[in-house]
């Protein structure tokens, strides 16, 4: 046992070192941790640290920080030489711990002014010590965090404990990293007064924000995801309710984005998915919401809806700005969108229901040919009620399947006449679906559904038979004249099937029709979605000699030049023009033009969607060659349209 005199020196030293102990106190295991694997003396370290206590820790500190600042000293009198030998060498190791902690030790006064920083200042700012004593510290913080820091330090010594803070402090390089500021006050009357140990948030701070950004925000395109929209909806609904104002949420759906997918690769739709993100970004507000809930489904959210800023004219252009070209991997693809759309009045409805709605106009946007808005109406949901609408989608899906060899599919045609003479120069196939329990189906009320879930090969296929024997059947009333020429058209899959022309050629053969008695036609859409392919397509069936038609043509980007590429035979017009020439005389004058320079390259035109006196004779005075629609001729059974070709000619109209 020491000697009672040695003991009572030792106590005194320690009182008079207990700024030091407050030191100890402060520090962090992290601060130990960056030296048990650093050179020689953190492996003469490291092996001894499980031995030592607590207070053995704390004198670690103690001794270390007495000699760095020369404050104290550790006796009262000068020690025995061996005594002083024997301290000086135990201050090696404890004075090669601290200075090789991973976490900056500061010591300040109440004002901030750096007294002590140790030499790990160098590592994780790049600054040596000198630069940051006095004010030079205060001087390195962020213009924004001076004051608080100081106010920080001030705080600690009356908080009496620890405390914690985040500053950012400007390294050697003049980028900024975040600190994590630990503050325990030191014991009065002592050259400092607030003891710190600063630990480097930079990296941590950014993965913090990176698993955010991941947990909230779709990766593909950056845009938040369905979590983040339904708190903000959450959110909307509540502002709505409070000030009485209306929301509208949007559930948009890119047309045929499978197409692109499976013709030009993942790569290719990835981008198309990330420029729809950043048009729909630019089409909207600071203060709406445009998210990603998943494969080419957007949504989004649009706060304080009035007529001034009607949700269906935001849908209209959302529409116009998808339909522009889209140039991705060289190629220069169109694409079309449908638009469901939600209006909430304030305090009508909990989140989630508008996202249903959304969903059900959606479904009748795509049913209606695509490239379009719908808002929901009572009546939608009164329509689905009962039965749960996927479930009512699958079953309907199901029955698909096998309508075919359940002889459930019929057609019906629709005449072509000549707009000079009256006569029938073709018919349009349109099949007709009688099911079991609904009755007699649509073709928008069953096809989209088919084209999405590919039943549309199998039924494309059925249509090309069925419409060329009939064909054969029908030429026999035209023996001498041009022949009757049928139409059948192609969906996107079946465009873009490798085999289309080899099925096409096996039709004509087993049906005995002459090539020249079919016409394919193809959406505007469709063929622009991408030219190129179509080009090649198009020549393809060129050289089979069957006729071909760009239909829906006006209704999209496409132009005359395009069509020329296409090489094909008739244009038909886009039934909104047809219905627009009575009362808008720039739909007159496209009509007029189109045709014109249809005829000088060769083409005929047809002028669809014909459905009042006024329109045909619209139409026959803008020189379109052929006609088609109620007015002239509505989808009927074979029976019914043989004694029309028996007669030659359809029954006399009234203009």
């Amino acid at each position: 046992m020491a000697p009672r005199s040695s003991y009572s020196r030792v106590n005194r030293r320690l009182q008079r070192m207990l700024p030091f102990i407050a030191v100890g106190v402060a520090l962090t295991a992290s601060a130990f941790s960056g030296v048990l694997g650093a050179g020689a003396t953190g492996r003469w370290i490291a092996p001894a640290l499980p031995t030592l206590g607590a207070a053995s820790m704390i004198l670690v500190f103690l001794r270390v920080m007495a000699w760095r600042s020369g404050a104290i000293q550790l006796t009262d009198r000068p020690l025995p030489r061996g005594e002083a030998g024997e301290l000086a060498r135990h201050d090696t190791p404890y004075r090669a711990l601290v200075e090789s902690a991973a976490d900056v030790i500061m010591l300040t006064d109440t004002d901030g002014a750096c007294q002590y920083v140790s030499p790990s200042v160098t590592e994780m700012l790049g600054l040596l010590a000198d630069d940051l004593h006095g004010p030079g510290f205060l001087a390195r913080l962020h213009p924004d965090d001076r004051a608080a820091m100081q106010e920080f330090c001030r705080a600690t010594i009356l908080a009496a404990g620890v405390t914690r803070a985040e500053f950012r402090v400007q390294e050697a390089g003049g980028s900024w990293r975040l600190l994590e500021a630990t503050a325990r006050p030191l014991p009065p009357r002592q050259p400092a007064n607030v003891v710190l140990v600063l630990r480097d948030m930079t990296d941590r701070q950014a993965h913090e924000q990176y698993l955010r950004q991941l947990a909230f925000h779709d990766p593909l395109t950056e845009l938040p995801n369905r979590s983040l929209f339904m708190d903000r909806l959450r959110q909307a609904s509540t502002r709505s309710a409070r000030n009485q104002s209306a929301i509208a949420v949007m559930l948009l759906d890119l047309d045929r984005f499978k197409l692109v997918n499976d013709s030009l690769g993942h790569r290719a739709g990835d981008q198309l998915l990330i420029e729809t993100g950043r048009r729909l970004r630019a089409e909207l507000r600071a203060g709406d919401t445009v998210a990603r809930l998943g494969g080419d489904e957007f949504v989004i959210l649009c706060e304080d809806v009035t007529p001034v800023r009607d949700a269906g004219f935001v849908a209209a252009r959302i529409v116009e700005t998808l339909a522009r070209p889209f140039t991705i991997q060289g190629r220069e693809l169109y694409v079309t969108c449908s638009i469901g759309i939600s209006l909430t009045t304030p305090g009508r409805a909990a989140p989630g229901d508008p996202i249903r709605e959304a969903d059900i106009a959606l479904y009748r946007a795509k049913a209606a040919g695509g490239s379009r808005f719908v808002t929901f109406e009572s009546h939608m949901s009164m329509e689905v009620e009962g039965e749960g609408e996927g479930e009512g989608r699958m079953d309907l899906e199901g029955d698909l399947r096998h309508a075919i060899s359940r002889g459930e599919l019929h057609l019906h045609y629709q005449p072509e006449i000549d707009m000079t003479t009256g006569a029938i120069v073709g018919m349009e196939a349109l099949v007709r679906w009688a099911h079991p329990t609904r009755g007699l189906l649509a073709p928008r009320e069953f096809l989209p559904l088919a084209e999405e879930t590919g039943v549309i090969i199998e039924i494309g296929r059925w249509v090309l038979e069925q419409a060329c024997h009939q064909a054969a059947a029908w030429q026999a009333f035209q023996p001498n004249g041009a022949p009757l020429v049928i139409s059948v058209n192609l969906s996107a899959r079946q465009f873009r099937q490798p085999d289309l022309v080899a099925q096409i050629a096996g039709a004509l053969t087993r049906s005995g029709l002459d090539a020249a008695g079919l016409r394919l036609e193809i959406a505007e859409s469709v063929a622009m979605q991408d030219v190129e392919t179509a080009v090649l397509t198009l020549q393809s069936l060129n050289r089979l000699g069957v006729r071909l038609a760009i239909d829906n043509f006006g209704a999209g980007p496409s132009s005359l030049g395009h069509a020329r590429r296409f090489a094909v035979h008739t244009l038909k017009i886009d039934r909104s023009f047809v219905r627009d020439m009575g009362h808008d005389r720039a739909a007159v004058v496209v009509v007029e033009a189109v045709t014109a320079l249809a005829h000088a390259l060769g083409m005929d035109v047809t002028a669809d969607g014909i459905e009042t006196a006024e329109q045909h004779r619209n139409a026959r005075d803008a020189h379109c060659d052929h006609g088609q629609g109620f007015y002239l001729g509505r989808p009927a059974s074979v029976a019914h349209l043989s004694h029309m070709l028996e007669a030659g000619r359809l029954p006399a109209t009234d203009d």
